[in-house]
């Protein structure tokens, strides 16, 4: 990111920050702690109008990464995000959305015939810079599907506002204009804004991607055997490469279809190999919060949870908890404030952000519906994964499977449960319900092949079933990955006997 986009007037130069790697990786108990007392200063900084942020500087921005933390935090505790009789933080989550309502500007020239046609699209502007703001804005509010609080006409206008104002190299820079040069550090926040929309089920029209693309092409460093091979750079592929903007660079990849297989992906990740070990703040990451983030959120996008065999969330993790303040809070960043570097290190620590994922049809108890499950049933469970004209189950990668519950948005996995067996077969046919469709149908053999599973009762009831009542209605998720790198997702509701 460019210095003078996220960083506080008063800082004039900041030296980098000393960092010794430790011998040991932070333990979960540890990390816990971390967030917990980040939060709480987080949520200390909060100002009394609902803002975070100080000097008016980029208060947009500083308030939706808050709310993202906050949000995800009540999301994994399982609770309402704007209930205050069950999350402790429910009163700062609600001042801190009224607050932003009162700072979007609404753009009435807007051609949106393709998405809502509604005549408009939405932008938030801060200090100035349009893009960081109204991404990050963006990302808060699309980070609420699932909530009744959710507004999808709101998060479509922004949308069409970042396809308004897409430049035609296919990038953008910090505000609506008509020229580049585009950079890839604001590239990055309006992409990441988009793929959460995408995930809330926002309309991303294709030319929006096919022009991404071109950009991803152009900005990303030729691999002719120097160190900048497969990075990134910020306005020309030869200037100012680094792991932040790549990391940007592996999400835009993901967000515009490309897979783990992808070359000019595989290319980005080895960058990052390259420089791991860097021990400085630009190119590597050390200690480089918002660096962090954004090299987790490309990673995390596309599921990748190792890299030339490092853990990199475990470097990460230990990194961030050993150079937290004594008062929850993080160092000044590099190229931000204390709030900024306080929610980077938290949004990485909990891998906050959008996972890319395709949907696929899930049936349990092909042929039924409602899907009873028996929890005193010492038998199996059929399932299946729809085959269709767009999805070849043949594709799938059977080690990757991965069965839960999804609660709020949230996958929770049931930890070592694996199918029995399973066979292709013709057992269904893929059906994935609209948001205002029944959850489930009856099905019946379509003429197309299936990926059919069973399952066994009493490992998915001690796994995690056996904790929900009688009659009580759930959502049961597949997760998996093709062989190429795909990743994908099944729903279907059941209901406990």
């Amino acid at each position: 990111m460019k210095k003078s986009a996220l960083v506080i007037a008063l800082i004039m130069v900041l030296a980098p920050l000393a960092f010794v790697p430790s011998a040991t990786a932070a333990t979960e108990e540890e990390i816990e702690a971390s967030i917990e007392d980040g939060i709480e200063w987080l949520v200390s900084q909060q100002n009394c109008n609902g803002s975070w942020g100080t000097c008016n500087y980029e208060l947009p921005a500083q308030t939706g990464l808050a709310l993202i933390k906050l949000v995800d935090r009540a999301r994994e505790l399982g609770v309402d995000p704007f209930e205050p009789d069950e999350y402790e933080y429910a009163e700062n989550v609600i001042m801190g959305f009224n607050w932003l309502e009162t700072q979007k500007i609404v753009d009435s020239s807007i051609d949106d015939s393709g998405t809502n046609n509604n005549g408009q699209g939405i932008l938030f502007m801060g200090s100035g810079h349009a893009t960081y703001n109204t991404a990050i804005v963006l990302m808060a509010y699309a980070n609420l599907k699932g909530y009744d609080e959710y507004n999808e006409t709101m998060v479509q206008d922004m949308v069409d506002w970042f396809v308004a104002t897409q430049h035609a190299d296919g990038a953008w820079r910090y505000k609506a204009e008509p020229d580049p040069p585009s950079d890839n550090s604001n590239t990055g926040y309006a992409v990441i804004g988009l793929a959460y929309a995408e995930n809330a089920g926002a309309i991303v029209p294709d030319p929006l991607k096919t022009g991404l693309s071109s950009w991803i092409n152009y900005i990303q460093n030729d691999v002719d055997g120097d160190l900048n091979d497969g990075g990134s750079g910020y306005t020309t592929p030869t200037d100012w490469v680094n792991c932040l903007k790549t990391g940007n660079l592996i999400l835009e990849m993901g967000f515009v279809g490309d897979t783990t297989e992808t070359s000019r992906l595989t290319d980005a990740v080895d960058y990052l190999v390259r420089h791991w070990n860097d021990t400085n703040t630009d190119p590597g990451w050390r200690i480089h919060y918002q660096s962090m983030y954004c090299v987790m959120k490309g990673l995390e996008y596309m599921q990748i949870e190792e890299i030339d065999g490092i853990d990199w969330y475990d470097d990460f993790a230990t990194a961030i908890v050993t150079t937290q303040n004594a008062d929850g809070s993080w160092p000044i960043d590099y190229w931000g404030n204390q709030i900024l570097s306080t929610e980077w290190a938290l949004l990485t620590l909990e891998k906050a952000t959008v996972v890319k994922e395709f949907v696929v049809g899930f049936d349990v108890k092909p042929g039924s519906c409602p899907n009873p499950i028996n929890i005193k049933s010492n038998g199996v469970q059929p399932v299946a994964i729809a085959g269709s004209e767009e999805f070849d189950v043949y594709d799938i990668d059977p080690a990757t499977l991965k069965i839960g519950m999804c609660v709020d948005g949230e996958f929770m996995e049931f930890e070592g449960v694996s199918p029995l067996r399973w066979v292709y077969d013709d057992v269904t046919e893929s059906y994935i319900p609209d948001e205002d469709d029944t959850c489930c149908i009856r099905t019946k053999p379509d003429g197309i092949t299936d990926f059919s599973m069973k399952y066994d009762t009493q490992e998915l009831v001690e796994a995690g079933l056996g904790c929900y009542e009688k009659n009580d209605e759930l959502c049961l998720c597949i997760k998996g990955r093709t062989y190429d790198g795909e990743q994908f997702v099944g729903r279907d509701c059941i209901i406990i006997k």
